[in-house]
């Protein structure tokens, strides 16, 4: 009969979960912040102890690990809106699904001795050694994964940016375009270009919005022909996403008439940004 370890039980799922929300992060691209990966992890962990639980119908077990599924999504990455939390959602069930698929049919077709399946869950007996070459080689391939996934697709990803302006925080999904060349003609600094239903507090007359905030028309050219939109310089702004998290105040917030919401962004950040990214302020 085998011994089954609550700590071992929890460590090891705990690990296991980190590993594929990082992974589900890359495939989203979704922000990424490890103490909210880690309590995700962890709540995934505890869960995991539903293993001593005899004799529950696979029906139930499916329907509970969808609901902690969920729940996990949601402590790792926060709500924005149904289109985005549904994308993080299938990336994080997919990894978990085709891992889960992968410890079965190795439960199957090798039965290794110190290996028990149950529930949708796996436990393997192991010493600290084990796990911490194992907890390596995850780290390096996810690091891989990252710097793969990093280069090969830098435009289509999806920033979470939060600004600071008039003493409130606005957060919200931005896409990474490197064709993006919008700019303040004055200072030459880069400008992320955001729906304006975002700001709403400032004021659309420009004579009215406070001095500090430097507020000018920045001229812009669309396929529809040329016009200007109304940015602001915020106190700062902090950019998260795959091994990217810094704050910069060296860029300007334009405020864009036209709607930009779609669903998985509300604003376009210019590659400038990241390039430059360099004597920031890392968090």
């Amino acid at each position: 009969m085998q011994v089954v370890y609550a700590d071992v039980l929890i460590i090891l799922n705990t690990y296991v979960n980190f590993a594929l929300l990082r992974l589900a992060a890359v495939i989203s691209g979704a922000g990424v912040n490890r103490l909210r990966l880690f309590l995700s992890a962890l709540a995934g962990g505890v869960y995991s102890l539903v293993i001593f639980v005899d004799s529950m119908p696979a029906a139930l077990s499916f329907a509970l690990k969808i609901a902690v599924s969920a729940l996990m999504v949601l402590i790792a990455f926060g709500y924005k809106n149904f289109a985005v939390y549904a994308k993080k959602f299938a990336a994080f069930f997919f990894v978990s699904f085709l891992f889960a698929g992968l410890m079965f049919a190795l439960w199957i077709f090798v039965r290794p001795q110190t290996m028990l399946f149950n529930n949708q869950t796996v436990y393997f007996q192991f010493d600290t050694l084990t796990l911490l070459i194992a907890t390596t080689v995850c780290y390096v391939l996810l690091r891989v994964i990252c710097f793969i996934t990093e280069k090969r697709a830098p435009k289509g990803h999806i920033y979470e940016i939060t600004v600071c302006i008039m003493e409130r925080s606005v957060t919200c999904n931005a896409l990474l375009d490197s064709g993006s060349t919008l700019k303040d003609c004055f200072t030459s600094l880069p400008v992320i270009a955001a729906d304006r239903s975002l700001f709403d507090f400032i004021p659309e007359d420009i004579s009215e919005i406070p001095k500090k905030l430097r507020p000018r028309y920045i001229p812009l050219n669309t396929v529809s022909g040329d016009g200007a939109m109304l940015a602001v310089r915020p106190d700062k702004v902090r950019i998260r996403g795959v091994n990217c998290d810094f704050e910069t105040s060296e860029l300007f917030i334009g405020l864009s008439a036209a709607k930009i919401k779609n669903g998985d962004f509300e604003a376009v950040l210019p590659y400038e940004i990241l390039e430059q990214r360099e004597g920031k302020t890392y968090v």
